[in-house]
């Protein structure tokens, strides 16, 4: 069968005035067509990749015919990390709702896997809140570039209960107090 993409992108190179075509698979490869990626071996992310992957809306889509739209289907596992398997499947992790910085990286794992931004705040949104209120997908991002991804090594059998955190620059709020 052959290979059918279901998203593509231009991305300019920082060199030169070319522009690189990536592409998502319908299994969720990433792919582009610069040297960097094509030659690479192994295989990883080129930052034409790594750009689309973190802001996919700054760049020009492409409309690739016959495309359909599929993305990364989301199961909850008792897994440390979001972890890409096989069939476009995303193994996320049960989330430990007293830990924001948990969630922020589980939504920036999220995003990078190519899972629309719109049902990463649905699901995870209302479980943390960034300074300035509510919760941006800039502020996920940024957030969990400043402080670095969070990864919970010993995962709780028992649910939390649910608390109102603000996530700001400078670290967490809980229920209005420092």
């Amino acid at each position: 069968m052959a290979k059918q993409y279901v998203r593509q992108y231009r991305a300019p190179s920082r060199s030169t005035d070319k522009l690189y075509k990536v592409s998502v698979t319908d299994k969720g490869e990433w792919e582009c067509d610069c040297p960097a990626w094509k030659f690479r071996s192994p295989r990883r992310d080129c930052h034409h990749i790594k750009s689309v992957k973190t802001n996919p809306e700054k760049f020009e889509q492409i409309g690739v015919p016959n495309a359909k739209e599929i993305y990364p289907r989301i199961v909850l596992a008792n897994v440390k990390e979001v972890t890409r398997m096989e069939d476009n499947e995303l193994y996320t992790p049960l989330i430990a709702l007293d830990n924001p910085p948990f969630i922020a990286t589980v939504m920036y794992d999220l995003l990078r896997h190519g899972v629309p931004w719109g049902e990463v705040k649905e699901r995870y949104g209302k479980y943390v809140a960034f300074t300035g209120g509510g919760v941006t997908k800039d502020a996920v991002i940024e957030w969990v570039n400043y402080h670095g991804r969070t990864v919970i090594e010993e995962l709780r059998s028992a649910p939390m209960i649910p608390s109102t955190y603000t996530i700001t620059r400078e670290g967490l709020t809980l229920n209005g107090k420092g």
